[in-house]
């Protein structure tokens, strides 16, 4: 009984052991997924679902995910970062931007 207890605290030490060293090595392959720009910095986006670069269409203007590659500068983006009051004016005129008149832009 006492060999059996000692089998059991053994393998259940192990058993931590190794999820901790999985743990590790999870966390260190796999950094997070959150991604902090920097203000001007130039980012290619990639479609996860595509596995496409998004890119700005010379026809329409509207962003496809239609490049194989991040080296076509309509597939090129400069990050702006905004403040919360800048985004709340951008919304604003969104909402009541007269969208017939942009469509043919």
């Amino acid at each position: 009984m006492r060999q059996l207890t000692r089998l059991v605290a053994a393998s259940g030490a192990a058993c931590v052991t190794l999820l901790l060293l999985a743990a590790s090595m999870v966390s260190e392959e796999h950094p997070s997924r959150l991604f902090y720009p920097k203000d001007g910095e130039v980012v290619a986006i990639r479609s996860v679902s595509a596995g496409l670069y998004l890119e700005v269409s010379p026809m329409d203007g509207l962003i496809h995910a239609t490049a194989p590659a991040p080296t076509n500068k309509t597939a090129l983006f400069r990050v702006m970062l905004l403040s919360k009051p800048m985004v709340d004016m951008l919304l604003d005129a969104m909402r009541t931007a007269n969208s017939a008149a942009w469509a043919l832009r």
